[in-house]
């Protein structure tokens, strides 16, 4: 199996959506890491659950979820670790999941699944110093 994480986001920002969480969030979540941007897209495949930009309140779930199908399916092979970016993607994936960040579960044969707040600025839950010190504990963990 492939030892790369597989980090799963919402949609493209404002970078070159065929680049998925690179650019400003790539650079965050590589800083949250310890990592260079370069060590950080070694070691991740990356992709978003929406191909389009999504406006702020309209996400679709429906879309999403219909995604989420084809990602489980063809992306999760050879990958055991998955991170799932923000509340609303996990959602896409397991509707009733009422997540706790930053916990693990085992998703059936030795995949195990994070769920993180989205790492934009937008989330107020990284401004407490307690949450930034834990995801950065776990995230280092995770990618190391």
């Amino acid at each position: 199996m492939s030892s790369k994480v597989l980090l799963i986001g919402m949609a493209p920002g404002h970078g070159d959506p065929t680049k998925p969480l690179e650019g400003r969030i790539g650079k965050r979540l590589a800083q949250l890491a310890n990592l260079t941007e370069q060590e950080y897209l070694d070691r991740t495949l990356r992709c978003n659950l929406v191909q389009k930009d999504v406006p702020r309140g309209k996400w679709p779930m429906s879309l999403a979820s219909a995604e989420a199908i084809k990602i489980r399916e063809e992306r999760w092979k050879g990958c055991q670790k998955v991170i799932l970016l923000g509340k609303l993607v996990a959602e896409a994936f397991w509707p009733k999941l009422k997540p706790d960040f930053l916990s693990a579960w085992e998703y059936g044969r030795g995949v195990w699944i994070w769920v993180f707040p989205h790492p934009s600025g937008l989330n107020r839950w990284w401004n407490d110093p307690a949450n930034l010190n834990k995801a950065q504990r776990v995230l280092r963990n995770i990618l190391s």
